[in-house]
């Protein structure tokens, strides 16, 4: 908002305006950068109500081999999804009430939440970094006893070390 004057009367800004005014800075800044320079070259396309980043995770001379890497992460990371729908989850629901019945009653995307809290897990005891640490939603991330929080195929895949 500060970078643009008159934002806070966007309503009575033209849309076509109001975009020139936001991505003026962004265009600023990439003409001012020399050519060599550590820039992140980034595109966002907008889809109301939604905003898409894309960053390359690997330079365009590495593309190719990129988007092998980035296809045995997928089928790696879908087969821990499914494990964890199959194997996990039930168990985790029938140990936790208050997480049960929190689950029923949630929408569609329950079950990709269910998964991002399991992996917050996974995350906080490979790194040893505590899960309050990467605990964004405010929601407490338990640890079962019983529940296998081990992901050796992702934590040891040679794919997800060239990504870091």
């Amino acid at each position: 908002r500060a970078m643009c004057r008159g934002v806070e009367r966007l309503s009575a800004v033209p849309p076509a305006r109001s975009l020139a005014c936001a991505a003026l800075p962004c265009l600023l800044a990439a003409i001012a950068l020399p050519r060599g320079s550590l820039a992140v070259v980034q595109e966002v396309i907008m889809i109301w109500p939604l905003v898409f980043w894309q960053l390359p995770m690997f330079p365009e001379s590495e593309a190719e081999e990129g988007d092998a890497r980035l296809k045995r992460l997928a089928k790696i990371g879908s087969a821990g999804y499914k494990r964890y729908l199959g194997d996990i989850l039930p168990e985790e629901l029938e140990m936790d009430p208050a997480f049960k019945a929190e689950f029923e009653n949630a929408d569609g995307d329950r079950q990709i939440w269910a998964f991002i809290r399991w992996q917050k897990r996974v995350y906080s005891k490979a790194s040893k970094t505590p899960v309050e640490e990467i605990d964004w939603n405010g929601k407490l991330v338990p640890r079962y006893d019983g529940i296998s929080y081990a992901w050796k195929d992702w934590l040891e895949s040679p794919d997800l070390k060239d990504v870091h």
